[in-house]
């Protein structure tokens, strides 16, 4: 995963990524860097961030705006949490549908686990 990328993000960094994996995604949806897929356009993409402070400016503000609307811990936490709520709905669901035992054949059967 391209965590490296999102940590330049928070600094406001813009990055300078290999258009292969999850970057390419990350970095067009934030606006926040260049790609690159052979080393003159890694050399094209240096020497724009090296030459033109206001694209540096431009981009490094880009990405902080997408890690501030995607990534900060204000938006997954809460994401984060709703996940796990609704895991706990599902398992108190299970045990209160009578999934501690079954019947086989109209037989109970006796239940052998732990019920936590």
């Amino acid at each position: 995963f391209g965590i490296i990328l999102i940590e330049s993000f928070r600094s406001g960094t813009p990055v300078i990524a290999r258009a292969i994996g999850p970057f390419p995604e990350i970095v067009q949806s934030s606006g926040g860097g260049l790609l690159f897929t052979t080393m003159a356009e890694l050399e094209a993409a240096m020497a724009r961030l090296a030459n033109e402070p206001a694209l540096r400016g431009q981009l490094g503000a880009a990405g902080r705006a997408a890690f501030e609307a995607k990534w900060s811990e204000r938006v997954v936490v809460p994401q984060y949490l709703e996940i796990v709520r609704r895991a706990a709905a599902r398992k108190a669901a299970g045990r209160q549908g009578g999934k501690a035992g079954g019947t086989e054949g109209g037989a109970a059967i006796p239940f052998q686990g732990t019920v936590r």
